[in-house]
């Protein structure tokens, strides 16, 4: 008999929660006992939890006491559980949680942190995939299974294989550049971009993308964000702008002089804020020279990097001076009878043109340069361009970058004359052109901003103004100070970088 009341009051402890079992066994008394009531204790201690065996007749009725018996008891330590609760161990009882752990049978949804749960699994808080660091290697085999966000810093050059995507599995790959950056990789052809484009890495040292995925069974669907980090701070750069140069006036056959073009205007700031942004950068072309006859020139086009806006320079003036010559960066020089007709410049970007000699040669006015007045005409022939900016004037930009003629840019053009044996105004220092000796203006120098000369007398044709040099925009900074950028021509100089933007471009640059 002790046997079985071993085995049924084992058998009692997945019964805790149900009303008193009585089971009709033909027993006349147990362990040799015939009480009406029998006590089986889980030690002999007073009060200690115990099973209380209740007897009539043949029927002996299993109860508890009262006391839920402890896991080393062999119960559960408690009464009854809330229908849907998770219990778990806590000491020597089971316990539950709901707010926590809690499964909803009605709506068959599993609470995580909620015992309200609104869907399959509901979770209240924070639910992550732990990162996984994967080695680095010239073959890289990455394995979903091992987490759905991973990481590898490269190292050299990579050729990727996925494993053990699941179909509707969400992943993530954060590549990372080493110090040495310009790492690349090659994907699994089972990775489809949109757009049908493979995107680049960012290359510099240190870089960090991040590229996610969504496996749909027989492709992994991609997408790439690239460069993650802080917002780079601004810097500082040199930066000149210099804008297209004015025309030089046209002549008619045996005409008084013509004035010469303007030089494009100028500016330059030592210390210039960017961002990492893209600067769309307008280059002005130089304005063309008047056709033959009264035809003055075509003013220059205006440059533009980010803030900074040269005015073109101004056109040259026809002999007659209607209309006058023209306003700019720099002022074109007045015709030869326009002793009133030079052009004005911009105030802080150039310089006036110089007025005409309204009596024999009939001399025209010289264009205004970004450095000095054009010449008036005068009686020994056309007025001088105006002298461009010197090296000195626009910190190092121009000695780096080796523009200008002779270190200076943004010369005006030289005025020609009508009396034969006389002589026409040289351009200005600068890439200015001269006025015409008896023949055309002779055409300002490319990417200087130079006016170009104004056309000479030439009985019975007439000659054509010089066309105005195109402007240009530089840029430069200490090596380190941008990590890199496209657009316009890079250069080092001097432990400098320089990039020179002779025609209209975008630059963006890359900061550390």
């Amino acid at each position: 008999m002790k046997k079985l009341a071993t085995v049924l009051l084992s058998a009692s402890v997945f019964f805790f929660a149900t009303p008193a079992i009585s089971f009709a066994v033909p027993l006349s008394n147990l362990n040799g006992l015939t009480a009406a009531t029998q006590t089986f204790a889980t030690s002999t201690a007073p009060n200690s939890p115990h099973l209380l065996v209740q007897s009539s007749g043949t029927v002996h009725t299993f109860k508890w006491n009262g006391t839920p018996w402890l896991l080393n008891q062999g119960g559960t330590g408690a009464i009854a559980f809330t229908t849907g609760s998770i219990p778990f161990i806590s000491g020597d009882v089971f316990s539950e949680n709901n707010v926590n752990f809690f499964w909803d049978n009605v709506k068959h949804a599993l609470g995580i942190g909620n015992s309200s749960p609104q869907h399959a699994l509901d979770v209240s808080g924070a639910l992550y995939s732990r990162l996984v660091t994967v080695s680095p290697s010239p073959s890289v085999t990455v394995n979903w299974n091992a987490g759905n966000v991973q990481t590898l810093t490269l190292s050299s050059n990579s050729a990727l294989t996925f494993s053990n995507g699941q179909a509707g599995g969400e992943y993530k790959l954060i590549l990372n550049q080493d110090a040495t950056g310009g790492r690349t990789v090659t994907w699994p052809s089972l990775v489809k971009w949109a757009n049908r484009t493979t995107p680049t890495l960012t290359s510099a040292a240190n870089a960090i993308d991040m590229a996610s995925f969504t496996f749909d069974g027989s492709n992994y669907l991609a997408s790439l964000g690239k460069n993650f980090g802080d917002t780079p701070s601004p810097v500082s750069v040199q930066v000149l702008v210099v804008a297209g140069g004015g025309g030089g006036s046209g002549a008619a056959a045996g005409d008084d002089g013509n004035g010469g073009g303007g030089a494009g205007g100028v500016l330059y700031e030592a210390a210039h804020t960017i961002t990492a942004q893209a600067y769309a950068i307008t280059i002005g072309l130089g304005g063309n020279g008047g056709a033959t006859g009264h035809n003055h020139g075509i003013q220059g086009g205006n440059s533009v990097f980010d803030t900074m806006t040269a005015i073109g320079g101004g056109y040259g003036g026809d002999n007659f001076g209607a209309p006058p010559a023209g306003n700019g960066g720099s002022g074109g020089g007045a015709g030869g009878e326009s002793t009133v007709g030079k052009g004005v410049g911009t105030v802080g970007q150039g310089n006036d043109g110089g007025n005409g000699f309204a009596s024999e040669p009939f001399s025209a006015g010289g264009g205004g340069g970004a450095g000095t007045a054009g010449q008036d005409g005068n009686g020994s022939g056309g007025g001088g361009g105006g002298a461009g900016i010197a090296n000195a004037s626009v910190g190092d930009l121009l000695t780096l970058a080796s523009a200008g003629a002779s270190g200076f840019i943004a010369g005006g053009g030289g005025g020609s004359y009508w009396s034969p044996g006389f002589t026409a105004g040289t351009g200005g220092s600068g890439g200015g052109g001269a006025g015409g000796d008896n023949s055309n203006g002779s055409n300002g120098t490319t990417n200087t901003g130079g006016g170009g000369g104004g056309g000479g007398r030439v009985v019975g044709t007439g000659a054509t103004g010089g066309n105005g040099g195109s402007g240009i925009v530089i840029i430069a900074a200490p090596i380190g100070t941008i990590a890199s950028a496209t657009g316009c021509t890079h250069t080092t100089v001097s432990g400098n970088d320089v990039w020179t933007c002779t025609a209209s471009d975008t630059w963006t640059p890359t900061l550390p």
